[in-house]
């Protein structure tokens, strides 16, 4: 993902008269961003397929910070890669937390390390309060 996001920064102009957020800028970085997301899809996808839980929330924490790192476009619709990465970390780490089978110290430590994520995106939000109701409830499956 560090690489991916690398190549997106190589992509954007360098020249200090043109903006690195408009149009031309995000058609040169597309491809870029592209791969970027199929990489995170593709990542997520591979950790809920082989039901490893808890790797798919440190995968979710990991990710979530490179996602966070990617450019904020002038034009909303471009942000839409961002945006579909965001939802897609937040859904699988929703999976995880559903259908993982933790006990009461990991849960304690998978809402310390979403909390942190809380500020960045409203799209972990879901995460957080469904992993309070897990800890109020004292309840082991859903």
């Amino acid at each position: 993902l560090n690489y991916l996001k690398r190549n997106i920064y190589k992509a954007l102009p360098s020249s200090r008269l043109e903006t690195k957020t408009d149009s031309l800028a995000y058609n040169r970085v597309s491809v870029h961003l592209v791969a970027f997301k199929k990489s995170v899809c593709e990542g997520m996808k591979t950790m809920l397929e082989s039901q490893q839980w808890l790797s798919a929330i440190d995968y979710t924490v990991m990710a979530w910070g490179y996602v966070k790192a990617t450019p904020v476009w002038a034009n909303p619709p471009h942000n839409n890669v961002r945006k579909t990465c965001f939802k897609t970390l937040a859904t699988g780490c929703m999976r995880a937390l559903k259908e993982g089978n933790f006990k009461i110290d990991q849960r304690l430590n998978i809402k310390g390390k979403l909390e942190k994520l809380k500020s960045e995106n409203d799209e972990i939000l879901v995460c957080v309060k469904y992993i309070d109701f897990i800890m109020n409830n004292g309840n082991n499956n859903f």
